[in-house]
């Protein structure tokens, strides 16, 4: 066992280095840590802008040393990014006000058509957050399975163009690619269980209006879940470089509301099947700021031994495509006349038929094997 759980240590932090160098520069990297600092001081600000410049990390991310500007009126910048930093937060502001007019113009026909409207991610905490500017390329909201078909006739019937997806519908300009909003009927996890989890989104949202218009803002429990499980899907896929920035100070800001209920994260997490996600989107969070996820939530017992089975499973399909380029390479025909390389290639393709019957049943088996490989001392081939 002692050989399993190095393996495990070993594929989580390997994964896990492998994103951070993805997605994270070292500018980046030192921008979190002193907006996550206890306590910021002058001399940390001053020796970070010594080696930050604004100008060169580009808008989305240097809007975030905005908020800190903001949150921190007893720090003083210097002359170069006060000006900078203020016009940054205002450029945004005025970027969504286009974005949110198509929005209202949207939203104003669904409230009259009786389609309820849960807001989602960035959008969502511009609505918890309004005085903060918001970066956003459209605005996502969930909607009732029941009345999704009916979202998308009215928005065919505003004139918009639209790609249909199985979960959503991304919504565009008449003339242009330019994106509006994506009409989600369920939040796509890869994992074909996410429908259920709809109707608690709405039981446990709050009523509210922004500009006139209603809407349905989820719990705080929810939006962290939604969260983290946007960012293991991004992670899987690479994407989304510079909203990570974004992720950590919306985890924060979330964490920091009163009574916040882990059991309601938890039930999600078990009514979605997605424990596997969240445990590695925990542990990438904490790597880059500690303690930032509690250990309460990583340390849940079904969290922990679903991951412990993904590792598993790592380990096993490192093997089983191992002895699948190796059945690939050598053809039977190669070897027919070869009766050393014969046996060789029988032994081969038994194993990998062996491996391939055992990826279909039961983690328990697969886990036997590896132990049984490792005691034997057996080469991976």
């Amino acid at each position: 066992m002692k050989y399993i759980e190095e393996k495990f240590n070993k594929i989580g932090n390997d994964f896990i280095d492998k994103c951070k160098n993805n997605l994270l520069t070292k500018n980046d990297l030192k921008l979190l840590n002193l907006f996550f600092s206890e306590t910021p001081t002058q001399d940390k600000l001053d020796k970070f802008l010594s080696t930050y410049d604004i100008e060169v990390v580009g808008g989305y991310k240097a809007l975030m040393l905005s908020y800190f500007m903001k949150m921190h009126p007893e720090l003083n910048f210097t002359n170069y990014e006060t000006p900078r930093l203020k016009g940054l937060f205002n450029f945004y502001r005025f970027q969504n006000m286009k974005l949110i007019s198509y929005f209202m113009k949207i939203g104003k026909i669904l409230n009259e058509n009786d389609v309820p409207m849960l807001v989602l991610k960035g959008f969502a905490m511009k609505c918890l957050r309004p005085n903060l500017s918001r970066a956003m390329s459209d605005i996502d909201i969930l909607v009732p399975e029941s009345k999704f078909l009916k979202a998308i006739e009215i928005c065919k019937n505003l004139g918009y163009r639209f790609d249909i997806y199985v979960h959503s519908i991304d919504i565009h300009e008449p003339s242009s690619n330019a994106g509006i909003m994506d009409i989600h009927r369920y939040i796509d996890m890869k994992n074909k269980k996410e429908r259920p989890l709809n109707k608690w989104l709405f039981k446990r949202a709050s009523k509210s209006k922004y500009n006139g218009i209603d809407i349905y803002i989820p719990s705080n429990e929810d939006l962290l879940f939604l969260l983290l499980i946007n960012l293991a899907i991004n992670l899987q896929a690479k994407s989304s470089k510079a909203s990570t920035l974004y992720v950590l100070f919306d985890c924060k800001y979330l964490l920091e509301q009163p009574e916040f209920n882990w059991n309601i994260v938890i039930q999600n997490i078990k009514l979605t099947k997605t424990h596997r996600e969240i445990a590695f989107a925990i542990k990438f969070i904490n790597s880059i700021v500690p303690n930032l996820i509690p250990s309460q939530l990583y340390n849940h017992p079904k969290l922990k031994k679903q991951v412990n089975n993904r590792c598993i499973h790592v380990i096993f399909l490192n093997y089983f495509l191992a002895l699948q380029r190796i059945t690939e390479k050598k053809k039977f025909r190669d070897v027919l006349n070869k009766q050393t390389k014969l046996k060789e290639y029988i032994k081969i393709k038994l194993y990998y038929k062996f491996c391939k019957f055992l990826l279909k049943k039961d983690i328990s088996l697969i886990q036997f094997f590896i132990i049984k490989e490792r005691e034997s001392k057996r080469k991976l081939l």
